[in-house]
């Protein structure tokens, strides 16, 4: 069984959409593989990722499981919930709640990971409707009280914009920057490097 933190699955939730003709984006992607286990979210816009442990032990298994299914485990109100990953079921006081998707999570790894990118002086333009999206799940993952949240870990013009939140070592977001030419006076485009400023 995987320990799962109900305000880890909030935060990845924030980057799950509720329709989209690739319904294998609709819920989160539970991965095990090589001791690790890792959880994906998003909507081709944004991407989370938490890395749920690095001590797990069992088989290999690759799910995804429904939108719905994740609300109801945190309908449970509980702080933790378990993960069956032979069976994609979650146990809560509620009971077992199961609900998967058949199909395959794109490989997310490749976009947001923070080892492969490099901080740079340049900016990228976001769609600013996500950075109160950050600012949520920094809420979310760090706490309400907490100061200097969020750490901008790249502003390369064409790469996923990576951040990271304070005393947070297991999860990571990331915003897919604006393509084509963006003026000053778009409103939907805003320079990512603001984020900085906490």
């Amino acid at each position: 069984m995987i320990n799962l933190s109900m305000d880890y699955l909030k935060a990845m939730l924030v980057c799950v959409p509720t329709h989209d003709v690739r319904y294998y984006l609709c819920g989160i992607n539970f991965v095990g593989v090589k001791n690790k286990v890792s959880a994906y979210a998003t909507d081709g816009h944004r991407i989370s990722k938490w890395l749920i442990t690095e001590e797990y032990d069992g088989d290999d298994f690759n799910i995804i499981i429904k939108k719905d299914a994740i609300k109801a485990i945190i309908s449970s109100k509980d702080n933790h919930a378990e993960l069956e990953p032979t069976t994609g079921a979650v146990t809560t006081s509620f009971g077992s709640i199961t609900g998967l998707i058949d199909g395959k999570y794109p490989d997310v790894d490749r976009v947001l990971n923070k080892e492969t990118v490099i901080d740079k002086d340049g900016a990228c333009y976001i769609d600013s409707k996500y950075i109160s999206d950050t600012i949520k799940i920094a809420n979310i993952v760090c706490g309400k009280g907490s100061r200097d949240k969020i750490k901008q870990y790249n502003s390369s013009p064409d790469s996923t914009v990576v951040f990271t939140f304070h005393n947070v070592d297991d999860f990571i977001h990331g915003i897919m920057p604006l393509r084509g030419s963006w003026d000053s006076d778009n409103t939907k485009a805003v320079v990512s490097k603001m984020l900085n400023k906490g």
